[in-house]
């Protein structure tokens, strides 16, 4: 049986090993490297970030499989970051944190959460819920759409 999820605060000295984590787990999906260096700003947690957001990681004895982020955007809560070690997607990692996300999502006492997704992430946050509201532009790459989704909470 495998051992259990802990979902924990991150804490500011991971940063960058969380930062490669996201890293991984975009290029997961194919995309080269010239894409991966244009969207590393993106996907950068800093130390000031995590103290300054709610961020959580997916632990499995002292191993972070995943992390999730938060941002209060005055009329909704956006979901910042999530992503999933590459060796473990598809595994749970994502359901197990789900529920712990939209707890800590209902804390900043908004009615809805939007996620602009990586276009290969949509199924996954369809399975959970998520309904698909529209496009906005990345703001890094020019011409490049992202889905927008929405989650009421």
């Amino acid at each position: 049986m495998a051992e259990a999820i802990a979902v924990r605060a991150a804490r500011p000295e991971e940063a960058t090993g969380l930062t490669e984590l996201c890293m991984r787990s975009k290029a997961l999906w194919g995309y080269d490297a010239a894409f991966m260096e244009e969207v590393r700003q993106q996907l950068t947690l800093t130390p000031d970030y995590i103290r300054r957001h709610p961020v959580f990681v997916a632990d499995r004895k002292g191993t972070a499989l995943g992390v999730y982020a938060l941002a209060d955007e005055g009329d909704f809560v956006d979901l910042d970051f999530m992503f999933i070690e590459p060796g473990h997607v598809r595994t749970g990692i994502g359901q197990a944190l789900w529920p712990h996300l939209l707890a800590q999502a209902r804390r900043f006492g908004h009615s809805r959460m939007r996620i602009i997704a990586d276009p290969y992430a949509v199924p996954f946050y369809e399975s959970m819920g998520a309904v698909h509201c529209g496009e906005e532009p990345n703001v890094l790459i020019r011409g490049r759409m992202l889905p927008v989704l929405e989650v009421m909470l």
